[in-house]
């Protein structure tokens, strides 16, 4: 059984709650999609929840987000959890309407996706599968020793130089406007899409919480993350990035190494998601070899077409 509710009102204690599933970021993106639904899946007391937006005449989850998914109690079974992806289908075939789900990468609970995974993958179709890299915080005790030694040569290079290191977690706008500037010049020194503007970055600040990192050397900005504290104990680094005339004294190397051990001294994050290396399914080799390099982590993450 599927119940559209007019808005999301979550029980305590549910599982996988992430940011990018809350009302607030759905209201925030609301004039992204046709129209935007909450979706209650269970009978007289539903264990999982659905947003998904109208576009292009199907639904999503998410409709602008990097992933979106259900959102669940955590003793939700498997049986409830098939019975949802089976109500899900009927749902989207009355419509006439597909409906894409695209769940957050495995690692975030490992209990909760993969039974998802399977609900899903009996109901729908994998259409994206993308290997998600993560930074496991607890590896930065012995970071030197698990990164490669081409990661350990390049991070000795940078030592070497005078970086100096911010780190705003009370993000303001001229703050994020430094960030900002930054990656929005090694997106267009190396040819890729930004999908965010400055104003929509600040925007989503207020409905995410958002930290902010700067690299600078000789008073010159040069590298930059923004991480969206996605989670309690989960970090996605949204977009990070570095200046071309930054890499032969590989400012990139210095900045992972500096946001790691920023949030494994904090001590509040489990892990740090560094996201796909992939553009709809087309790979770049490069970039998975630099994350696996300074010591990520791989992890699945899927999308499914019910239809």
């Amino acid at each position: 059984m599927v119940t559209e509710l007019d808005r999301l009102t979550l029980p305590k204690g549910v599982a996988n709650c992430h940011a990018f599933n809350s009302a607030d970021f759905a209201s925030l993106n609301g004039a992204k999609a046709d129209r935007v639904s909450f979706l209650a899946v269970g009978d007289k007391k539903p264990k999982l929840w659905l947003t998904a937006g109208l576009r292009d005449g199907e639904w999503r989850s998410p409709f602008s987000a990097p992933f979106g998914g259900w959102t669940g109690m955590p003793d939700v079974s498997q049986r409830a959890m098939c019975e949802a992806a089976r109500d899900l289908r009927l749902w989207a075939e009355e419509r006439r309407q597909p409906l894409r789900i695209g769940l957050p990468p495995l690692a975030y609970d490992e209990t909760f996706l993969t039974k998802s995974l399977y609900a899903l993958s009996r109901e729908g179709r994998v259409e994206l599968l993308q290997p998600d890299y993560y930074f496991l915080l607890s590896d930065f005790s012995d970071y030197d020793a698990r990164i490669s030694s081409a990661a350990r040569n390049k991070l000795a290079n940078a030592r070497r130089h005078p970086f100096s290191f911010e780190a705003f977690p009370k993000t303001g706008p001229e703050a994020l406007a430094r960030a900002y500037a930054v990656i929005e010049r090694n997106r267009a020194e190396r040819g890729y899409p930004l999908a965010m503007s400055l104003d929509a970055v600040i925007a989503t600040r207020r409905v995410i919480k958002m930290d902010a990192f700067l690299l600078t050397l000789d008073g010159r900005d040069c590298a930059a993350a923004l991480v969206f504290r996605v989670l309690p104990d989960v970090g996605l680094i949204v977009y990070w990035g570095n200046t071309a005339d930054s890499n032969e004294v590989r400012a990139m190397n210095m900045l992972a190494y500096k946001v790691f051990g920023h949030y494994h001294a904090e001590g509040r994050l489990r892990l740090l998601d560094i996201g796909p290396a992939d553009l709809d399914g087309a790979p770049n080799l490069g970039l998975m070899e630099f994350k696996e390099a300074i010591g990520c982590r791989v992890t699945p993450r899927a999308t499914f077409l019910l239809d």
